[in-house]
Order: C-alpha cells, then sequence, then structure tokens
C-alpha cells in the first residue's frame, strides 16, 4: 500500500502506516508437537489466496512426515472460483488427503480452529498485511506464509513461524519443522502481536498523529 501511494506521488515522509490492532490475548492452548501436526488455511477460495498450493503442501509433508498423522483443515467464507473449487475438491479426493474442507466457520467459533491446528498456512499471491496473521498469533499460532508484501514485517524466519519463496521449498521448510522448540514459537508469536500489532499501540501512534495534526 505504501509502495503504491510513493509510485502515485506522495511523498514518503508524509505518509504514516498504521497497523491493524486486535485486542492481545495471551490465554492461548499451548501445544506440542507429537505424532499429529495439523495445519490449517484461511480464506476465500480463489486464485489470489491459492488454495491449491496449501494442498500441494499437505502432499509433501505427509510425504515427509511417515512417522506422523498430517491433517489440514480449511476455513473459507466465500467461492469466488467456483472452478478452482471442483479443480480442489476432487484433486483432494483422487491423491487420498487428509484435508477437511469446513467451509465458513462463525468469528466467534474460529477461536475454536485455531485451538486445533498447529500451523497457519498462508498461501497468498499478494496480502498487504493480512490480518488473518495476527488472528493465529494471537492464539499462539505460528504462521507459514509466502514471502510477499507485508508479510515478512509480520513474520521472522524461524521466529514465530517460517517463510517461504516457492512451493519448490517445502521440503527443506517441512524438514525444519521437527528440529524447533515449538512452544517456544508459540510465545514468540503471542508477543509479537502484543509487540507490534495490538490495539494499545494502534491508538498510541493515532494520538501521537493527532495531537500533531491539531497544533
Amino acid at each position: 500500500v505504501k509502495n503504491t501511494l510513493i509510485q502515485i506521488g506522495i511523498k514518503e515522509d508524509k505518509i504514516e502506516v498504521i497497523y491493524n490492532g486486535l485486542e492481545y490475548n495471551p490465554n492461548y492452548i499451548k501445544k506440542e508437537l507429537g505424532n499429529k501436526i495439523i495445519f490449517g488455511f484461511v480464506g476465500n477460495i480463489d486464485d489470489r489466496k491459492n488454495p491449491l498450493e496449501f494442498m500441494n503442501f499437505i502432499e509433501v509433508a505427509q510425504r515427509i512426515y511417515k512417522d506422523k498423522e498430517v491433517k489440514g483443515r480449511m476455513v473459507f467464507g466465500s467461492v469466488l472460483d467456483e472452478k478452482l473449487f471442483e479443480t480442489l475438491q476432487q484433486s483432494i479426493k483422487d491423491k487420498n488427503l487428509p484435508i477437511e474442507l469446513l467451509g465458513r466457520v462463525d468469528r466467534e467459533k474460529m477461536q475454536e480452529f485455531y485451538n486445533s491446528i498447529h500451523f497457519l498456512v498462508l498461501t497468498s499471491k499478494k496480502d498487504p498485511l493480512p490480518t488473518v496473521i495476527l488472528e493465529a498469533f494471537n492464539n499462539g499460532i505460528p504462521v507459514i506464509a509466502h514471502n510477499i508484501d507485508g508479510v515478512p514485517e509480520m513474520v521472522e524466519d524461524g521466529v514465530n513461524g517460517f517463510l517461504y519463496n516457492s512451493d519448490d521449498d517445502f521440503e527443506r521448510l517441512i524438514s525444519k519443522i521437527e528440529n524447533i522448540y515449538y512452544q517456544q514459537m508459540q510465545i514468540n508469536a503471542n508477543l509479537t502481536l502484543r509487540d507490534k500489532f495490538s490495539n494499545s499501540l494502534k491508538k498510541k501512534k493515532l494520538e501521537v498523529i493527532l495531537f500533531h495534526t491539531v497544533r
């Protein structure tokens, strides 16, 4: 968004970026990586959200983790591309992949979804600042995300999740997961929300901007 504003002629020093904020919640469910690893997807079914890449991710993870139970759970608010959805359904069936298509989940029940997964996988091709990453962090869920747009400002590789550049990275990335201290990564994810993206920080920045504007 900032780059777009600069491209249309607005000077960089005149732009103030205020990130989305969430009410910080430290009371997330602490987990361990045992014999079951569940990966989650949240987004519409369209080309920009790239759900087929999530399916590919689960396929690679299942192949690598032969001694573990690997599952995928997909929440999607809207099916914007019916043909893509049909391809997704058919491919899951043909490959016999353990992916559960949950469809729309009410906002008040999303915490149950986050409590049921170990990682959120964000496969979007473009996404300036995905709020879904903040929701995951607020529930102590590390994020595996495509290294695009504003995502690297949120996800720090190996700290609160992992970044990848293409699906060629999946084998390398998935192999690293077994060697992490998962609970520390959960802590880091939750603290990222508190220290960088909480509502209180957003309010303070707004107050500073408004104070200087009024003066």
